[in-house]
């Protein structure tokens, strides 16, 4: 009831994934267990679509920061819901820094040759 309740609209969704999914046949105790674990799968592929969701965002900040794009522009369309927010490109930024300061002192080290293209 909590999905339907907070989106009536997919009441009817979850009505036809129950009735497909789950046998008529099964006992009543059988019917809640799996349409629990309904409601468990339709929370993970909400969370999968998010983190796609947000990756992709996070690569159009980074693209758009990298090609000069102003931060008050990204901010706007941050603001707007379109971008990641900027705190989450700094942290980005870091770490890719941090991994490539890393990975050139290993290869002065050893002596190797690196060429990184972005």
């Amino acid at each position: 009831h909590m999905i339907e309740e907070a989106n009536p609209e997919l009441k009817e969704f979850f009505l036809l994934i129950v009735n497909t999914i789950i046998s008529r046949n099964r006992l009543a105790h059988n019917k809640l267990k799996a349409k629990k674990l309904i409601v468990v799968l339709c929370y993970i592929i909400a969370g999968l679509h998010n983190k796609f969701v947000n990756q992709f965002k996070l690569e159009i900040r980074l693209y758009l920061a990298a090609s000069g794009t102003t931060w008050e522009a990204i901010d706007i369309m941050s603001n707007l819901g379109f971008l990641a927010c900027g705190k989450t490109i700094a942290d980005f930024q870091k770490k890719i820094q941090t991994i490539h300061l890393k990975l050139k002192i290993t290869f002065q080290k050893r002596g190797i040759a690196y060429t990184f293209t972005m």
